[in-house]
């Protein structure tokens, strides 16, 4: 029982920290340490790890408001556009293998990770966005943000529904990369999508999957704590720190997919 407790708060503590660094989903650490550690199935794992997220992103999304660090509406319009893309992405059906797709996400995120380590000052990848067609397009996004956000969210979410991903990680890059978000607002509105895209996978697994609401509860609380703390060191964390920060995170999550998708 005791070993049953401290499993549960310690993956949902480990998930929150990650949330409230860089608004991650808890899927990616949750899902394996239940299913390694606990025998749980993927099924019951994938609800635990949603419902947590719900908890530990709501308290990083009010974390990252205090410090004024949230763009409310962006995040309202990108959640909406999401949560209909993972309905229209999860019934679509792709010929590509699903390693094929973890490999080059974690691929793709451990560049980005080394990107933002090697480069963490405020104009990281000036000289990739001098380049004629990058200014374009780059151009077309920050003229009609609102549309833009709807845009990108309506993407992202198709894309995760169809390869089963949270899409967490894609937000934050998006709103970094593609709207120009200072690194602090992009991961406080990147929680705030995290909320809603949590919320709608966590009610279909407790609805249809048997979830001990206990195992919820201790899991929620380590998230929570988890995420109050890193997302109150990221707060006080000056733009260059929190760009490494985020780079090594990246790296780390980025290397362990593509080596269990691609070399394992």
């Amino acid at each position: 029982m005791i070993y049953w407790i401290v499993v549960l708060f310690l993956a949902g503590w480990g998930a929150g920290v990650i949330t409230g660094l860089i608004g991650a989903s808890a899927v990616a650490l949750v899902v394996p340490a239940l299913m390694i550690f606990l025998n749980y199935e993927a099924y019951v794992a994938i609800g635990i790890a949603l419902a947590i997220d719900v908890f530990a992103s709501s308290v990083a999304a009010y974390t990252y408001g205090e410090h004024g660090n949230t763009n409310l509406r962006a995040g309202l319009q990108m959640a909406a556009a999401s949560v209909t893309g993972a309905f229209l992405g999860s019934w679509l059906s792709t010929p590509i293998p699903s390693t094929s797709l973890g490999g080059t996400s974690g691929f793709i995120t451990l560049c980005i990770g080394i990107a933002f380590l090697v480069e963490p000052s405020t104009d990281t990848g000036k000289n990739f966005q001098e380049i004629k067609i990058v200014k374009a397009v780059k151009k077309r996004l920050q003229k009609r943000k609102h549309l833009s956000s709807i845009f990108l969210g309506l993407g992202i979410g198709i894309v995760a529904g169809v390869i089963g991903a949270g899409g967490g990680l894609m937000f934050l890059i998006a709103l970094v990369v593609a709207l120009d978000f200072p690194i602090h607002k992009a991961v406080g509105t990147s929680v705030i999508i995290m909320i809603f895209t949590a919320s709608s996978g966590a009610i279909g697994h407790i609805l249809y999957g048997d979830i001990m609401l206990t195992a919820i509860i201790i899991g929620s609380i380590g998230g929570v704590i988890g995420s109050r703390s890193a997302s109150t060191f990221a707060n006080l964390a000056t733009e260059e720190r929190l760009k490494r920060t985020v780079g090594v995170v990246f790296m780390l999550m980025g290397g362990a997919l593509f080596v269990a998708e691609v070399v394992l």
